[in-house]
């Protein structure tokens, strides 16, 4: 039963947020945006931040608001039509004219036109939920990228260190004549590209942070470590279940799917007459054996030039046909992606334990080939290979770390749990 009402349940929850949303940016904005000033930025903040601020999801929100009013037009189009003339004669006999025109029966276009009108509304709710993952992904992202520059950044520093300390040794040992100029020479090779390595991550570091500005709408001066979300409980299954429930391009193109067909409805209704009530009540003077007031029906009937109704209703179920084959594509798309996240979230977690222990273990492979070269058993490119495969051991468990947060938060995001990705923003 509750799966069966997930649709339902996503309807409601993208109406409320269309709705509340534009009433709290300000006041939930300025709040966060104050709270990141003082203390480091959590990842939650920020999303909660970039979810409340971004002019992406405004805009669309705008849109739902005015499809809502086409709605609301299309809908009175059931209500009486009023229309008033006046005609002026040469005789001087001046006349005007008043006709109330109540539709009756319209083979289906005026539901079509309005079912159109809630199909568009559809959309529109659909594109401020898709604004609304953009916006998720793009922040997740460009915060994971700013904590792996940093990360890394940090890295680099220790690594610049370790190297001027062991060309310090080196020179030592070349002044005394005990080490060839050549070690030194290597040594001081090495400090190069380590420093490069440096100035590379800051540089990521500051794009990084560039974009996660742009994103939150505010200065960021320092960042939280992010956690890794729990999701021991949830199976692969339950995850595209949850992303196919949710996926914000599957319900826009199912409202499309469904205006499709309401305009289907509407080209179909050009085939048979329409059918109005009309009241016309005339003012002035009467023209001979005109009446002061009259009821009448009225049939309409409209075909439209040679077969093109015809035509029009052939164009309308190739694009119905057309707009399923899309949703189902969309649909594997989204198991794609899912299936993705999933795996590389899988292989993280699996890569994590060996790439702290082989941290630890390259660590102590340095120090133990400095000793060794002390007493001639070890040569000193063997202690700076050993300083880099430590240094790229840290690297290597820097990107396995982020590829486990990022593919955790993918995956929130794919399935539309945005509760646990915001959570508490003030307390991260």
């Amino acid at each position: 039963m509750i799966l069966n009402h997930l649709p339902d349940r996503w309807f409601i929850r993208s109406a409320l947020v269309a709705v509340v949303i534009p009433f709290m940016p300000h006041a939930a904005a300025s709040d966060l945006l104050a709270h990141s000033s003082e203390k480091p930025l959590s990842v939650s903040a920020a999303l909660a931040t970039a979810l409340t601020t971004h002019p992406l999801i405004a805009s669309r929100q705008g849109d739902y608001q005015a499809t809502k009013g086409e709605l609301s037009a299309a809908r009175w189009a059931r209500f009486p039509a009023f229309v008033a003339s006046a005609r002026s004669a040469a005789d001087g006999e001046d006349q005007t004219s008043a006709v109330v025109s109540q539709p009756l029966w319209s083979a289906g276009r005026l539901s079509g036109q309005i079912d159109v009108a809630i199909a568009r509304s559809g959309m529109a709710l659909a594109d401020i939920e898709d604004a609304r993952q953009i916006v998720l992904t793009d922040t997740a992202s460009a915060f994971i990228d700013l904590y792996r520059a940093q990360q890394k950044a940090v890295i680099a520093t220790s690594n610049v260190k370790e190297h001027q300390r062991l060309y310090q040794i080196i020179q030592r040992r070349v002044a005394a004549a005990t080490s060839p100029d050549v070690d030194a020479m290597l040594a001081e090779a090495r400090l190069s590209f380590s420093k490069s390595q440096q100035l590379q991550f800051e540089s990521a570091s500051a794009i990084a942070r560039t974009q996660l500005e742009q994103l939150v709408g505010a200065e960021v001066t320092a960042i939280r470590a992010p956690k890794t979300p729990a999701m021991t409980d949830q199976t692969l299954a339950q995850i595209e279940y949850a992303a196919l429930a949710y996926s914000p391009q599957l319900q826009q193109l199912k409202s499309q799917s469904a205006g499709l067909e309401a305009n289907l409805k509407v080209a179909k209704s050009a085939l048979y007459p329409q059918l109005s009530l009309n009241y016309e009540r005339k003012f002035g003077e009467l023209l001979f054996a005109q009446e002061r007031e009259q009821i009448y029906l009225t049939v309409d009937f409209q075909p439209g030039a040679g077969l093109s109704a015809r035509s029009s209703i052939a164009a309308a179920g190739a694009r119905k046909r057309a707009a399923q084959s899309t949703i189902d594509a969309t649909r594997r798309d989204v198991r794609r992606q899912v299936q993705i996240a999933w795996r590389e979230r899988q292989a993280a977690l699996l890569q994590l334990a060996p790439s702290k222990r082989l941290v630890t273990a390259t660590a102590e492979v340095v120090e133990s080939y400095l000793r060794q070269y002390t007493v001639g058993r070890k040569s000193w490119l063997d202690v700076l290979n050993a300083q880099r495969e430590a240094v790229q051991a840290e690297y290597t468990l820097v990107e396995y770390e982020t590829l486990l947060l990022m593919a955790s938060y993918q995956l929130q995001i794919l399935s539309g749990d945005v509760s646990a990705l915001v959570g508490d923003p003030i307390s991260g």
